[in-house]
């Protein structure tokens, strides 16, 4: 008899179980439950016990299945936090950019090429323009500098008597026997100046 009730709290025991899985919901499992018991006869004590575990076999799964997402949760949470801490050290170990002597060299090499091919391409032009004003005399040698690609860049470091002539508000007189124009006498002044501030020579 004492085999037959093990054996039978046992089974009551797996379908309370079963169902608390299948379902999720404690009263669905109680009401079948309490459907089987009647139909198999008398309530007795392993009817209330297997009512009892029907009902806490699935609000502990329940209650294990929350327990598990919100650990997951967590797990997640951390994993998160895990990965900015990694990319905040990671951005800390990174060296600032910061002007180092090497960069300070080549920054000052490359002003001094600058600064050289400017010279060289002012000193250009004062030639052109003297050579297109002894093979056209007509041409004006405002017009001649005017028209010339490194005029533009000369333009800042003009004296303001060169402005005031090319701008037809001044004239110079020619410079004794020189067949140069006093223009360009000025402006080879102005370039030399440039030459010396910039220390290229």
């Amino acid at each position: 008899m004492a085999e037959n009730k093990v054996i039978g709290w046992t089974k009551d025991y797996a379908v309370s179980w079963l169902l608390g899985k299948l379902w999720g919901l404690p009263i669905v499992a109680a009401v079948i439950y309490g459907v089987l018991a009647a139909i198999r006869g008398p309530f007795g004590p392993e009817v209330f016990l297997g009512l009892l575990l029907a009902i806490m076999v699935p609000l502990v799964s329940v209650a294990a299945i929350k327990g598990y997402r919100e650990l997951e949760q967590g797990r997640a949470a951390i994993d998160d936090i895990k990965t900015l801490v990694l990319a905040h050290e990671e951005a800390r170990s990174k060296p600032v950019l910061a002007p180092t002597i090497e960069m300070l060299e080549q920054s000052r090499r490359e002003l001094f090429q600058k600064r050289e091919r400017l010279i060289a391409s002012w000193r250009a032009m004062v030639t052109e323009a003297h050579a297109k004003k002894q093979a056209n005399p007509a041409r004006t040698i405002i017009g001649v500098i005017e028209e010339h690609p490194s005029y533009l860049s000369l333009r800042p470091y003009l004296s303001q008597e060169v402005k005031d002539v090319i701008a037809g508000r001044l004239i110079l007189q020619k410079e004794g026997r020189s067949t140069m124009s006093g223009l360009l006498h000025r402006i080879n002044d102005i370039v030399d100046e440039m030459e010396r501030r910039w220390q290229l020579i």
